[in-house]
């Protein structure tokens, strides 16, 4: 009796499992668009029990969070094309320290 519960739950599971290539894309694609909610559901299992993925989603989400951010403080469009050295070094720092904070 348990065999069989055990391989209709591993058929389950191997249904919703993804790969981590197929995860990071998500992950990406996440911050453009809205999943479908079987893709919500079937990238927050592969989360759940992949750390590489789980630190990856949480990467991702903090630079878009701060590209955000820089994007509110610039005064003109033509800011986001030509920025001074100063300010490029500033953004570079800001992001290394984040990251090994995230680290």
């Amino acid at each position: 009796m348990t065999g069989k519960k055990e391989k209709g739950l591993m058929a389950l599971l191997s249904r919703y499992m993804m790969s981590c290539d197929e995860a990071s894309f998500l992950i990406s694609r996440s911050q453009e668009e809205r999943l479908t909610m079987k893709n919500r559901v079937r990238l927050k299992m592969h989360t759940l029990t992949c750390h590489f993925c789980r630190k990856y989603e949480q990467q991702i989400r903090q630079l878009s969070r701060m590209m955000k951010q820089y994007r509110h403080t610039c005064e003109h469009d033509s800011c986001m094309h030509r920025l001074p050295g100063d300010r490029k070094k500033q953004i570079n720092q800001d992001v290394n320290r984040t990251l090994k904070r995230e680290s």
